[in-house]
């Protein structure tokens, strides 16, 4: 399996995967793995190599108020 380093995390967006992670029981590593596999999951295919990304809504992935 890959891994991704995410560097320079605004504080706010961390508190906010932690607290999601503890309102679905995981992980914060396995918060941000299902929000990635999920949002996969939801885009087009294209022929070849890469993938066609549309527009990233600006939304909470959770219910939790930071």
């Amino acid at each position: 399996m890959a891994t991704l380093m995410v560097r320079n995390l605004p504080d706010h967006v961390h508190r906010a995967l932690r607290l999601c992670a503890a309102e679905h029981g995981r992980s914060t590593e396995g918060e941000v793995c299902a929000i990635l596999a999920e949002r996969r999951s939801r885009l087009p295919a294209r022929n070849g190599w890469g993938m066609r990304c549309p527009p990233l809504a600006v939304r909470s992935p959770c219910r939790t108020r930071i």
